[in-house]
């Protein structure tokens, strides 16, 4: 029995019928050449010749640790000739603990590729007008660019254009159901009182990912705060408590929120009347020194939850 199991998700694209043809070739020759067949994803299923994508649904392997570094290491080939989409990989021992994961993005030189992640940066460092211009320019070397869309959404709804970033958000969608794209809109939705459609959205954003991406922890966390906002106690500590006990590595996008999360997970369990597990979660949030969130929660009285937390458990 093969001992090693494997859950493959997403899509990577190559936008022209020349660079399809020469990642089928690459693929083709070194599966049988190098790799003697031994790789998962080798099934004709998952290959697009019509829209010139790899396509993988969530799936579940198993096989021998050589298949799968085999299958890591194609992959990983193949992102050169992409240029769009990501396609993730993880993978647990035979006791069922997760040993390796890796997300593949294209990162060439192609101009649509480039474009983007110059587009990303400028998100981050919050010049959002000259991240559009980026993502403009990847979208018309490839019009079917569903990250472009997703990170143009965001940036037109930092800046304030809600219509801008509900069509493109659309857009995404329509070209792949993606996990960032349905937890965008939803923060969009939240932000006009849609609750309805934003508690809709990020659902879909949590049934969209897999446990193993950070996309999956990060749709949890943030409706878990929005089920705090609106009051939903029992909802927001369900999303909260799974968040907080999850492990995450340094690399992890989701390292630097953990203090905020134990922190809202206090502040909603003490909310709740769970004096005693509210400040077990706030001495957790205590102990976290490395995080990007700054200052104190306040309670209802305008004292800050560190405090009310405290009184509550000498009260207990």
């Amino acid at each position: 029995m093969d001992p090693f199991k494997s859950i493959i998700k997403g899509r990577l694209e190559f936008g022209n019928q020349k660079s399809y043809d020469m990642m089928l070739a690459h693929f083709q020759k070194r599966l049988e050449t190098y790799y003697k067949n031994d790789m998962l994803l080798k099934d004709p299923i998952y290959f697009n010749a019509e829209k010139l994508f790899i396509d993988v649904p969530r799936s579940t392997h198993t096989s021998s640790e050589k298949t799968w570094k085999n299958t890591a290491s194609l992959l990983r080939e193949l992102k050169s000739y992409a240029v769009a989409g990501e396609l993730s990989i993880s993978v647990s021992d035979p006791n069922n603990q997760p040993i390796f994961c890796e997300t593949i993005i294209p990162q060439g030189d192609k101009v649509a590729t480039t474009e983007y992640l110059k587009g990303v940066v400028l998100i981050e460092k919050g010049s959002f007008d000259a991240a559009i211009e980026c993502l403009n320019k990847a979208i018309d070397k490839y019009d079917d660019y569903y990250q472009a869309y997703e990170k143009r959404a965001l940036a037109h709804f930092r800046a304030g254009r809600i219509e801008d970033a509900l069509v493109d958000y659309a857009k995404s969608l329509a070209l792949f159901p993606n996990s960032e794209a349905l937890l965008g809109q939803a923060e969009v939705k939240a932000s006009f009182g849609d609750h309805v459609g934003a508690l809709l959205d990020y659902q879909k954003s949590v049934d969209a990912a897999a446990p193993f991406e950070p996309v999956f922890w990060k749709c949890r966390r943030m409706k878990g705060e929005y089920h705090a906002q609106r009051n939903e106690l029992d909802k927001a500590i369900f999303e909260l408590k799974l968040v907080t006990k999850r492990p995450f590595a340094e690399t992890d996008p989701n390292y630097p929120f953990r203090k905020q999360a134990w922190q809202l997970y206090s502040e909603v369990l003490l909310k709740a009347g769970k004096k005693v597990e509210s400040a077990a979660a706030l001495q957790a949030a205590l102990a976290i020194v490395d995080t990007n969130f700054s200052g104190n929660l306040l309670d209802s009285n305008g004292g800050t939850q560190e405090k009310t937390v405290r009184g509550a458990v000498a009260a207990a």
